[in-house]
């Protein structure tokens, strides 16, 4: 089975976990990212429009779980994925639009 590219190397004592938002105005969707201490999203929400439709409500840890398991398919038809890159990675990534993991 493939293996996920997060890196393992972070220790208790490095642990530090940030929460932020960022709004694509394009597309009307509200992202909301919990970001682990080694800038890969742990978690993500997707809000889509003026109700605020959820559209993806992902963890890495789940999804490397199902990837592990065999079943990444079914966890993304129904939960989406989180984004593909640390946060750090982000500024290079900008002009081409949000990007996540599996959708």
């Amino acid at each position: 089975m493939e293996q996920s590219a997060r890196p393992r190397a972070i220790t208790d004592n490095e642990a530090m976990t940030r929460w932020f938002r960022s709004y694509w105005a394009e597309e009307e969707i509200w992202f909301y990212f919990e970001v682990a201490a080694d800038g890969w999203v742990a978690r993500q929400v997707e809000l889509q429009g003026p109700l605020q439709e959820p559209i993806a409500a992902a963890s890495l840890a789940e999804w490397e779980a199902a990837q592990q398991a065999g079943t990444l398919g079914d966890y993304e038809a129904t939960f989406g994925g989180t984004a593909e890159v640390p946060v750090q990675e982000w500024e290079a990534q900008r002009a081409a639009g949000p990007h996540r993991r599996g959708v």
